[in-house]
Protein backbone atom coordinates (compact mmCIF):
# COMPACT_ATOMS: atom_id res chain seq x y z
CA UNK A 1 0.00 0.00 0.00
CA UNK A 2 1.42 3.35 -1.06
CA UNK A 3 0.44 6.78 0.26
CA UNK A 4 1.41 10.31 -0.75
CA UNK A 5 0.44 13.26 1.41
CA UNK A 6 1.59 16.55 2.90
CA UNK A 7 4.13 15.98 5.67
CA UNK A 8 2.50 18.61 7.90
CA UNK A 9 -0.90 16.88 7.66
CA UNK A 10 0.53 13.44 8.46
CA UNK A 11 2.60 14.90 11.29
CA UNK A 12 -0.45 16.55 12.87
CA UNK A 13 -2.43 13.30 12.74
CA UNK A 14 0.48 11.21 14.05
CA UNK A 15 1.10 13.68 16.87
CA UNK A 16 -2.45 13.05 18.06
CA UNK A 17 -2.55 9.29 17.46
CA UNK A 18 0.75 8.46 19.17
CA UNK A 19 -0.36 10.24 22.36
CA UNK A 20 -2.58 7.24 23.11
CA UNK A 21 0.01 4.52 22.51
CA UNK A 22 1.77 3.21 25.65
CA UNK A 23 5.47 3.93 26.08
CA UNK A 24 6.10 0.31 27.02
CA UNK A 25 3.93 -2.73 26.52
CA UNK A 26 4.21 -6.48 26.44
CA UNK A 27 2.54 -6.22 23.03
CA UNK A 28 4.81 -3.99 20.91
CA UNK A 29 2.13 -3.68 18.25
CA UNK A 30 0.23 -1.36 20.63
CA UNK A 31 3.09 1.12 20.36
CA UNK A 32 2.25 1.42 16.67
CA UNK A 33 -0.59 3.23 14.92
CA UNK A 34 -2.85 1.59 12.35
CA UNK A 35 -3.40 3.47 9.09
CA UNK A 36 -6.48 2.77 7.01
CA UNK A 37 -7.14 3.87 3.43
CA UNK A 38 -10.64 3.48 2.02
CA UNK A 39 -13.08 5.32 -0.16
CA UNK A 40 -13.78 7.77 2.71
CA UNK A 41 -10.16 8.91 3.12
CA UNK A 42 -7.21 8.16 5.38
CA UNK A 43 -7.57 7.37 9.09
CA UNK A 44 -5.10 6.63 11.90
CA UNK A 45 -6.15 4.45 14.86
CA UNK A 46 -4.36 3.87 18.17
CA UNK A 47 -5.06 2.26 21.54
CA UNK A 48 -3.53 1.30 24.87
CA UNK A 49 -6.40 -1.15 25.53
CA UNK A 50 -8.02 1.42 27.84
CA UNK A 51 -8.47 4.23 25.35
CA UNK A 52 -9.11 4.18 21.59
CA UNK A 53 -8.58 7.02 19.14
CA UNK A 54 -9.27 7.62 15.46
CA UNK A 55 -8.03 10.70 13.62
CA UNK A 56 -8.48 11.49 9.95
CA UNK A 57 -5.52 12.73 7.90
CA UNK A 58 -6.05 15.84 5.81
CA UNK A 59 -4.87 16.31 2.22
CA UNK A 60 -4.31 12.70 1.20
CA UNK A 61 -4.65 12.10 -2.54
CA UNK A 62 -4.54 8.37 -3.08
CA UNK A 63 -6.72 5.78 -4.78
CA UNK A 64 -5.15 2.84 -2.96
CA UNK A 65 -7.02 0.93 -0.23
CA UNK A 66 -5.87 -1.20 2.67
CA UNK A 67 -4.46 -1.22 6.19
CA UNK A 68 -0.97 -1.25 7.69
CA UNK A 69 0.92 -0.42 10.89
CA UNK A 70 3.04 2.71 11.41
CA UNK A 71 6.03 2.26 13.78
CA UNK A 72 6.59 4.90 16.51
CA UNK A 73 9.82 6.18 14.94
CA UNK A 74 7.79 7.52 12.02
CA UNK A 75 6.75 10.39 14.30
CA UNK A 76 10.41 11.37 14.88
CA UNK A 77 11.13 11.19 11.16
CA UNK A 78 8.22 13.50 10.33
CA UNK A 79 9.22 15.96 13.06
CA UNK A 80 12.84 16.26 11.93
CA UNK A 81 12.23 16.47 8.18
CA UNK A 82 11.66 19.71 6.29
CA UNK A 83 10.17 17.95 3.26
CA UNK A 84 6.77 19.26 2.16
CA UNK A 85 5.63 15.87 0.92
CA UNK A 86 5.97 12.35 2.33
CA UNK A 87 5.61 9.02 0.54
CA UNK A 88 4.88 5.84 2.49
CA UNK A 89 5.28 2.33 1.11
CA UNK A 90 3.67 -0.04 3.60
CA UNK A 91 3.32 -3.79 4.01
CA UNK A 92 2.68 -6.30 6.80
CA UNK A 93 6.41 -6.47 7.54
CA UNK A 94 7.87 -3.05 6.71
CA UNK A 95 7.31 0.70 6.58
CA UNK A 96 9.32 2.65 4.00
CA UNK A 97 9.41 6.45 4.19
CA UNK A 98 10.57 8.52 1.21
CA UNK A 99 11.19 12.24 1.71
CA UNK A 100 12.70 14.98 -0.42
CA UNK A 101 16.22 14.30 0.76
CA UNK A 102 16.14 10.91 2.47
CA UNK A 103 14.78 7.39 2.80
CA UNK A 104 13.97 5.30 5.87
CA UNK A 105 12.95 1.68 6.26
CA UNK A 106 11.57 0.14 9.46
CA UNK A 107 10.20 -3.23 10.49
CA UNK A 108 6.47 -3.31 11.11
CA UNK A 109 3.75 -5.66 12.42
CA UNK A 110 0.86 -7.44 10.72
CA UNK A 111 -2.42 -5.54 11.03
CA UNK A 112 -4.03 -8.76 12.28
CA UNK A 113 -2.15 -8.37 15.59
CA UNK A 114 -3.74 -4.97 16.28
CA UNK A 115 -6.95 -5.04 18.37
CA UNK A 116 -10.08 -3.89 16.59
CA UNK A 117 -12.86 -1.78 18.05
CA UNK A 118 -16.36 -1.01 16.88
CA UNK A 119 -17.43 2.22 15.23
CA UNK A 120 -18.76 4.79 17.71
CA UNK A 121 -22.43 5.77 17.53
CA UNK A 122 -22.91 9.49 18.20
CA UNK A 123 -26.62 9.58 17.31
CA UNK A 124 -27.58 10.29 20.95
CA UNK A 125 -24.55 12.45 21.78
CA UNK A 126 -24.93 15.81 23.45
CA UNK A 127 -23.26 18.73 21.70
CA UNK A 128 -21.54 21.84 23.04
CA UNK A 129 -19.16 24.48 21.78
CA UNK A 130 -15.48 23.62 21.64
CA UNK A 131 -14.45 26.69 23.64
CA UNK A 132 -16.90 25.86 26.41
CA UNK A 133 -15.70 22.25 26.54
CA UNK A 134 -12.04 23.29 26.71
CA UNK A 135 -12.83 25.82 29.45
CA UNK A 136 -14.63 23.21 31.55
CA UNK A 137 -11.71 20.80 31.23
CA UNK A 138 -9.12 23.49 31.97
CA UNK A 139 -10.90 24.74 35.09
CA UNK A 140 -11.50 21.34 36.68
CA UNK A 141 -8.85 18.83 35.59
CA UNK A 142 -6.07 20.38 37.71
CA UNK A 143 -8.03 19.56 40.88
CA UNK A 144 -8.33 15.83 40.17
CA UNK A 145 -6.32 13.55 42.43
CA UNK A 146 -3.03 11.93 41.55
CA UNK A 147 -2.07 8.26 41.56
CA UNK A 148 -0.34 8.59 44.93
CA UNK A 149 -3.29 10.16 46.72
CA UNK A 150 -5.65 7.85 48.58
CA UNK A 151 -7.37 10.00 51.21
CA UNK A 152 -10.54 10.29 49.14
CA UNK A 153 -10.11 7.25 46.92
CA UNK A 154 -8.69 6.26 43.57
CA UNK A 155 -11.96 7.23 41.87
CA UNK A 156 -11.03 10.91 42.30
CA UNK A 157 -8.02 10.36 40.06
CA UNK A 158 -10.60 10.80 37.30
CA UNK A 159 -12.98 13.58 36.30
CA UNK A 160 -16.67 13.26 37.15
CA UNK A 161 -18.96 14.17 34.24
CA UNK A 162 -22.65 14.48 35.03
CA UNK A 163 -25.74 15.28 32.98
CA UNK A 164 -28.65 16.00 35.33
CA UNK A 165 -31.36 18.61 35.88
CA UNK A 166 -30.66 20.17 32.49
CA UNK A 167 -26.99 20.79 33.27
CA UNK A 168 -23.75 19.23 32.05
CA UNK A 169 -21.04 19.45 34.71
CA UNK A 170 -17.41 18.43 35.17
CA UNK A 171 -15.77 18.01 38.57
CA UNK A 172 -12.23 17.35 39.76
CA UNK A 173 -11.42 16.73 43.43
CA UNK A 174 -8.58 15.77 45.76
CA UNK A 175 -7.98 15.99 49.50
CA UNK A 176 -7.15 19.72 49.29
CA UNK A 177 -9.67 21.11 46.79
CA UNK A 178 -12.66 20.57 44.52
CA UNK A 179 -13.37 22.38 41.24
CA UNK A 180 -16.65 22.06 39.39
CA UNK A 181 -18.20 23.84 36.41
CA UNK A 182 -21.49 23.42 34.57
CA UNK A 183 -23.37 24.75 31.61
CA UNK A 184 -27.07 24.58 30.81
CA UNK A 185 -27.80 21.63 28.52
CA UNK A 186 -31.30 21.16 27.04
CA UNK A 187 -31.42 17.40 27.61
CA UNK A 188 -33.96 15.51 29.69
CA UNK A 189 -31.91 12.30 29.96
CA UNK A 190 -29.48 11.85 32.85
CA UNK A 191 -26.11 10.14 33.06
CA UNK A 192 -22.87 10.29 35.05
CA UNK A 193 -19.43 8.83 34.47
CA UNK A 194 -15.92 9.07 35.95
CA UNK A 195 -13.38 9.33 33.14
CA UNK A 196 -9.57 9.35 33.00
CA UNK A 197 -7.84 12.73 32.95
CA UNK A 198 -5.78 11.72 29.92
CA UNK A 199 -8.96 11.19 27.91
CA UNK A 200 -10.15 14.75 28.48
CA UNK A 201 -6.67 16.22 28.00
CA UNK A 202 -6.42 14.61 24.56
CA UNK A 203 -9.89 15.80 23.57
CA UNK A 204 -9.28 19.35 24.79
CA UNK A 205 -5.91 19.53 23.02
CA UNK A 206 -7.58 18.71 19.69
CA UNK A 207 -10.82 20.60 20.26
CA UNK A 208 -12.67 22.01 17.25
CA UNK A 209 -15.65 24.34 16.91
CA UNK A 210 -18.07 21.80 18.36
CA UNK A 211 -17.77 18.72 20.59
CA UNK A 212 -20.08 15.71 20.72
CA UNK A 213 -20.09 13.61 23.90
CA UNK A 214 -21.70 10.17 24.15
CA UNK A 215 -22.63 9.67 27.81
CA UNK A 216 -25.18 6.94 27.23
CA UNK A 217 -23.08 3.88 26.33
CA UNK A 218 -22.41 1.53 29.25
CA UNK A 219 -18.84 1.19 30.56
CA UNK A 220 -17.35 3.81 28.23
CA UNK A 221 -17.43 7.43 27.13
CA UNK A 222 -16.81 8.80 23.65
CA UNK A 223 -16.02 12.23 22.23
CA UNK A 224 -15.99 13.49 18.66
CA UNK A 225 -14.46 16.84 17.78
CA UNK A 226 -13.04 17.96 14.47
CA UNK A 227 -10.96 15.17 12.98
CA UNK A 228 -10.79 12.94 16.06
CA UNK A 229 -13.00 10.33 17.69
CA UNK A 230 -11.94 9.20 21.15
CA UNK A 231 -13.35 6.47 23.39
CA UNK A 232 -12.26 5.39 26.86
CA UNK A 233 -13.08 2.92 29.59
CA UNK A 234 -14.35 4.47 32.80
CA UNK A 235 -12.59 4.86 36.14
CA UNK A 236 -13.96 2.28 38.58
CA UNK A 237 -15.63 3.45 41.76
CA UNK A 238 -18.44 5.57 43.13
CA UNK A 239 -17.70 9.30 43.03
CA UNK A 240 -18.52 11.37 46.15
CA UNK A 241 -21.73 13.41 45.94
CA UNK A 242 -20.50 16.82 44.81
CA UNK A 243 -23.34 18.80 46.37
CA UNK A 244 -22.53 17.26 49.76
CA UNK A 245 -19.00 18.68 49.54
CA UNK A 246 -20.01 22.23 48.55
CA UNK A 247 -20.10 24.37 51.74
CA UNK A 248 -23.39 26.04 52.71
CA UNK A 249 -24.51 28.73 55.15
CA UNK A 250 -21.20 30.60 55.25
CA UNK A 251 -21.08 33.59 57.60
CA UNK A 252 -18.31 35.56 55.88
CA UNK A 253 -18.26 36.89 52.29
CA UNK A 254 -15.76 38.87 50.23
CA UNK A 255 -15.18 39.93 46.62
CA UNK A 256 -11.57 39.71 45.45
CA UNK A 257 -9.77 40.74 42.27
CA UNK A 258 -8.27 37.61 40.65
CA UNK A 259 -5.08 39.25 39.40
CA UNK A 260 -4.32 40.91 42.74
CA UNK A 261 -4.93 37.72 44.71
CA UNK A 262 -2.87 35.54 42.36
CA UNK A 263 0.06 37.94 42.58
CA UNK A 264 -0.21 38.15 46.37
CA UNK A 265 -0.34 34.35 46.80
CA UNK A 266 2.65 33.83 44.50
CA UNK A 267 4.70 36.47 46.35
CA UNK A 268 3.78 35.16 49.77
CA UNK A 269 4.50 31.58 48.75
CA UNK A 270 8.13 32.49 48.00
CA UNK A 271 8.80 32.19 51.72
CA UNK A 272 7.43 28.68 52.08
CA UNK A 273 9.20 25.34 51.80
CA UNK A 274 8.34 21.65 52.02
CA UNK A 275 8.08 21.88 55.79
CA UNK A 276 5.93 25.04 55.82
CA UNK A 277 3.90 24.91 52.59
CA UNK A 278 1.10 27.05 53.97
CA UNK A 279 -0.21 30.59 53.77
CA UNK A 280 -2.30 32.34 56.39
CA UNK A 281 -5.30 34.33 55.08
CA UNK A 282 -6.54 37.08 57.42
CA UNK A 283 -9.59 39.11 56.37
CA UNK A 284 -10.20 42.29 58.36
CA UNK A 285 -12.31 45.32 57.39
CA UNK A 286 -11.77 45.45 53.65
CA UNK A 287 -8.23 44.07 53.72
CA UNK A 288 -6.78 40.62 53.10
CA UNK A 289 -3.39 39.97 54.65
CA UNK A 290 -1.38 36.96 53.45
CA UNK A 291 1.61 35.72 55.40
CA UNK A 292 4.00 32.77 55.40
CA UNK A 293 6.99 31.62 57.44
CA UNK A 294 9.79 29.49 56.03
CA UNK A 295 11.27 26.95 58.44
CA UNK A 296 14.76 28.50 58.33
CA UNK A 297 15.18 31.59 56.18
CA UNK A 298 12.42 34.08 57.00
CA UNK A 299 8.86 35.24 56.47
CA UNK A 300 6.64 37.15 54.05
CA UNK A 301 3.57 39.40 54.36
CA UNK A 302 1.41 40.87 51.54
CA UNK A 303 -1.78 42.92 51.88
CA UNK A 304 -4.44 43.63 49.24
CA UNK A 305 -7.79 45.44 49.20
CA UNK A 306 -10.97 43.36 49.07
CA UNK A 307 -14.68 44.05 49.33
CA UNK A 308 -15.66 42.57 52.68
CA UNK A 309 -16.83 43.19 56.18
CA UNK A 310 -16.05 41.27 59.35
CA UNK A 311 -13.06 39.10 60.16
CA UNK A 312 -11.87 35.61 59.26
CA UNK A 313 -8.61 33.65 59.55
CA UNK A 314 -7.82 30.55 57.49
CA UNK A 315 -4.71 28.57 56.58
CA UNK A 316 -4.28 27.12 53.07
CA UNK A 317 -1.84 25.27 50.88
CA UNK A 318 -0.82 27.96 48.32
CA UNK A 319 -0.45 25.44 45.48
CA UNK A 320 -4.19 24.91 45.11
CA UNK A 321 -4.85 28.64 45.00
CA UNK A 322 -2.20 29.31 42.36
CA UNK A 323 -3.52 26.43 40.24
CA UNK A 324 -7.11 27.68 40.43
CA UNK A 325 -6.49 31.41 40.03
CA UNK A 326 -4.21 30.90 37.04
CA UNK A 327 -7.20 29.42 35.15
CA UNK A 328 -9.29 32.56 35.58
CA UNK A 329 -9.27 35.93 33.83
CA UNK A 330 -6.85 38.12 35.79
CA UNK A 331 -9.16 41.12 35.40
CA UNK A 332 -12.21 39.37 36.84
CA UNK A 333 -13.57 39.05 40.37
CA UNK A 334 -14.29 36.02 42.53
CA UNK A 335 -16.65 35.69 45.47
CA UNK A 336 -15.14 34.14 48.59
CA UNK A 337 -17.36 32.61 51.28
CA UNK A 338 -16.15 31.06 54.53
CA UNK A 339 -17.29 30.06 57.99
CA UNK A 340 -14.29 29.41 60.22
CA UNK A 341 -10.71 28.17 60.21
CA UNK A 342 -11.70 24.49 59.99
CA UNK A 343 -14.51 24.65 57.40
CA UNK A 344 -13.81 24.62 53.64
CA UNK A 345 -14.10 27.92 51.81
CA UNK A 346 -16.24 28.33 48.68
CA UNK A 347 -15.04 30.43 45.76
CA UNK A 348 -17.51 31.16 42.96
CA UNK A 349 -17.41 32.91 39.60
CA UNK A 350 -20.49 32.51 37.45
CA UNK A 351 -21.14 28.79 36.92
CA UNK A 352 -17.72 27.85 38.33
CA UNK A 353 -17.23 26.75 41.93
CA UNK A 354 -14.01 25.96 43.78
CA UNK A 355 -13.79 24.50 47.27
CA UNK A 356 -10.54 25.09 49.16
CA UNK A 357 -9.94 22.81 52.15
CA UNK A 358 -8.07 24.68 54.91
CA UNK A 359 -5.19 23.41 56.97
CA UNK A 360 -6.25 23.40 60.61
CA UNK A 361 -4.76 26.45 62.21
CA UNK A 362 -3.58 26.11 65.79
CA UNK A 363 -2.54 29.21 67.65
CA UNK A 364 1.21 29.32 68.12
CA UNK A 365 1.95 27.03 65.14
CA UNK A 366 2.70 28.70 61.83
Amino acid sequence: MKITCQRSAMLAACNTAFKVTPAKNLRPVLQCVKITLDGKGCTLSSTDNEMWLRVSVAEVNNDDEGEAMLPPKLLNILKESDSEEVNLDLSDTSCKVILRNGKFEMASFPVSEFPSFDAIDFSKAIELGGEMFAEMVNKTIFAAGSAGESKIGAVTNGIFISLADGKLSMTGANSKALATMHYDAPYSEESSKVVPKKFLELAAASVAETVQIDLFTDNSISIKTGRIELRSRLVDGRYPRVENIIPKNERFNAKIDVGSLLSAVKQTAIMTDEMTNRIKFVFNAGKLSLSATESVHGKSAIEIDVESGGELEMLFNPTIWIAMLSKLDSGSMIEFAGTDARTPALITQGNYRFVAVPLWFEEGKK
